[in-house]
């Protein structure tokens, strides 16, 4: 064998093939990442693409979703099922509901180096490197390509080498990455072949390491009901379309298996986004009222709550965006409609507010626009002499200004989905309906706001028994019910005159468990590329059976300092919020955020000490969840910043946990702050 490896390696880095697009070779293995069923190759998706993956090959059925970022990076995420090994077997009472056993499952593959004429693809990757590590492994791997053909080698630990994965400690894993000794004493090669001959077909074949009967931490071996006869695997891929390829393969020399993969673009409107401008007629055009033209000009460009003062030849006006997603793009509109109409001041200040707080101001004068009317200059260059700064701006000659258009409702509506997993009374659990919020401006900073949630299709529950102390994790005491009150509160924003302090309060039924208030204030620093807080909550619980009733428990707050860094050329945020979490446990939760487009995909863990939790649930538990935010405009096809977020948590513990907020202001800020 080790002969048979010193020829491929020779071979392939001496062939200078003609090559393929990437992506033809990149679809995916059993555990989401780019490879053949058992055994990785090099390769990774295209950047920003996401794709959602099923394969079943007895004893085991695989599902779960895959990203890829930064060019270098995959990241998967799956749940494995073993077929014949019901959990009601072990526990008929506690297990009865659960149905076969389930594993959950993270992976994750570097790229090292991109392949070159003469040399080949090489990535490093880990596998289910946490928890029960019944399927992890860590591996080398590397790819070349000679068209049609693509070829992939590599050595791998613990389930792809001599020892479980489960003999290794964190330590050993982080050290394995740089240390060849392992891989030459315990580590096995690997190697596989893609050969696609036209865009539809793909045939593989794998030369597959894994000594399943040696894997005596894994069910399915215990049970006697996976076994390997032969190493060498094949199969074929067929794409369906650019959305979807079908997978049929013979596995281990004993078992046939087939799998559906769903690969997407993140952030790509399925529908393009049109934002027609203005259209103003000849008389509105030819009047001589710049009062009217510039009320005309916002009106048309859809802004809000504008107020428009004129000095001699100078125009003061402030207003809201409420339209558009990106406040570039809101820029670019008011340019377009201010030229179009053409008035004739020759000056203009503007300043832009959200919720009555003022966010940024910037200045315009008439030769400018006049050139970018005559497509002399483009919007980017005229962008760079609108001097944009978010320093504040005290205008005033806009105090008390009537203002126009100015819309005291608020409201939206969207679907909700609530989904919980790993309940031993039924591995998947939630509730799907609608949630809709309205709004109402008492004043420019103070908001009273609703919602409800209506959930027609409910299955939480839950088996765990909760105790008084339970801030969380009794949960599903308050989602047994169809129509739920989830918010009732006041919301209040501000900016501190003369300065970059933010501050925001809101009080009221903060959400479906907590009633009393929340407080944060923040400060940006640097560009925007930092931002620190504090925030706090002092709570008291809703009575799970009465949605006005408070119960007799004492009051919960928390506190924390928080901050948030940007790593801009990344687009990619990184938040921490250190301090006291809602059961008393104090620690630290870091999350991470990558903006894809329009969308945002987040991870976090929060680590706290659990020494002061009674439930042996909660001890030395690490809070861990994933949350992704799309703007809605992606489906509609014009311009709107509503958004939806759907996150997957846990909520059978009681670790880590916060209050949840109706504005966040770091997110407040980012979303209008411009520097």
């Amino acid at each position: 064998m080790k002969k048979i490896l010193i020829y491929l390696i020779v071979f392939l880095t001496a062939c200078a093939p003609a090559f393929a697009d990437e992506g033809y070779f990149s679809s995916t293995s059993d555990n989401g990442l780019t490879g053949i069923f058992e055994t990785p190759t090099a390769r990774i998706m295209d950047e920003n693409t996401f794709r959602v993956f099923y394969s079943q090959a007895k004893p085991y059925r695989n599902y779960g979703a895959a990203v890829s970022l930064y060019g270098r990076l995959e990241l998967s995420g799956r749940f494995t099922e073993i077929m014949g090994d019901n959990m009601s077997e072990r526990d008929d009472e506690y297990w009865a509901g659960y149905g076969n056993y389930k594993d959950k499952f993270v992976a994750a593959k570097f790229r090292l180096r991109k392949e070159s004429k003469y040399l080949p693809e090489i990535s490093l990757g880990v596998s289910d490197p946490h928890g029960t590590k019944l399927y992890g492994a860590q591996y080398f791997v590397m790819s070349k390509q000679l068209y049609p053909f693509d070829f992939s080698f590599g050595m791998g630990l613990g389930r792809l080498g001599e020892k479980q994965f489960t003999e290794y400690s964190k330590t050993d894993i982080a050290k394995n990455m740089i240390n060849p000794k392992e891989y030459i004493e315990n580590g096995k090669p690997f190697f596989n072949i893609n050969f696609r001959p036209n865009k539809k077909f793909v045939l593989l074949y794998e030369y597959n390491p894994v000594d399943y009967e040696k894997n005596t931490n894994d069910p399915a071996v215990k049970k006697g009901l996976v076994s390997s006869d032969s190493p060498h695997s094949f199969g074929v891929r067929y794409f369906v379309g650019k959305n979807m390829y079908l997978t049929g393969s013979y596995q281990r020399g004993n078992t046939y298996a087939f799998g559906v993969t769903m690969p997407f673009d993140i952030g790509k409107p399925m529908v393009p986004i049109y934002n027609p401008k203005p259209f103003f007629t000849d008389e509105k055009k030819q009047s001589g009222d710049d009062y009217f033209k510039i009320r005309e000009a916002l009106y048309g460009a859809g802004f809000d709550h504008y107020s428009v003062v004129i000095e001699g030849n100078t125009a003061y006006i402030d207003f809201q965006n409420n339209r558009f997603f990106f406040e570039y793009d809101a820029l670019k509109m008011l340019v377009d409609s201010v030229s179009s109409i053409n008035p004739s001041v020759e000056n203009y200040v503007f300043t832009v507010s959200s919720s009555g707080t003022q966010i940024y101001h910037f200045r315009m004068d008439k030769e400018l626009m006049n050139l970018y009317a005559a497509k002399k200059i483009t919007f980017d260059e005229m962008y760079d002499y609108m001097y944009v700064r978010t320093d504040y701006l005290d205008l005033q000659v806009l105090k008390g200004v009537k203002k126009y258009n100015a819309r005291p409702h608020s409201y939206g509506i969207y679907p909700n989905l609530n989904f919980y997993i790993n309940d031993p009374s039924g591995f998947f659990k939630g509730a799907m309906g609608v949630r809709a919020w309205t709004g109402y401006e008492l004043t420019d900073n103070l908001m009273a706001v609703g919602g409800l949630a209506y959930y027609p299709v409910n299955s939480i529950s839950t088996v765990n028994e909760t105790g008084q102390d339970a801030v969380r994790s009794d949960l599903a005491d308050y989602t047994d019910n169809k129509m739920i009150l989830d918010m009732a509160l006041l919301d209040y924003k501000d900016r501190i005159r003369n300065t970059d302090i933010f501050m925001n309060v809101e009080a009221g039924i903060l959400e479906i468990q907590y009633t009393g208030v929340n407080a944060e204030t923040a400060v940006p620093f640097f560009n925007n590329n930092l931002l620190l807080g504090l925030s706090g909550s002092y709570v008291r619980k809703r009575d799970s059976e009465d949605i006005i009733r408070l119960n007799e428990n004492d009051p919960y707050y928390t506190a924390f300092v928080k901050g948030r860094v940007h790593f801009k050329k990344i687009k990619t945020y990184v938040d921490v919020d250190a301090g006291r979490f809602l059961a008393g446990d104090v620690g630290a939760r870091v999350k991470i955020t990558k903006k894809i487009n329009d969308v945002e995909l987040s991870i976090w863990a929060t680590k706290t000490k659990t020494s002061g939790f009674d439930s042996e649930y909660n001890k030395g538990y690490t809070d861990k969840g994933i949350m992704f935010t799309i703007p809605l405009r992606v489906f509609s096809g014009k311009d709107s910043r509503a958004v939806y977020s759907q996150k997957f948590v846990p909520w059978t513990r009681d670790v880590g946990v916060q209050v949840s907020e109706f504005t966040s202001l770091f997110n407040f800020i980012d979303r209008n702050y411009q520097k």
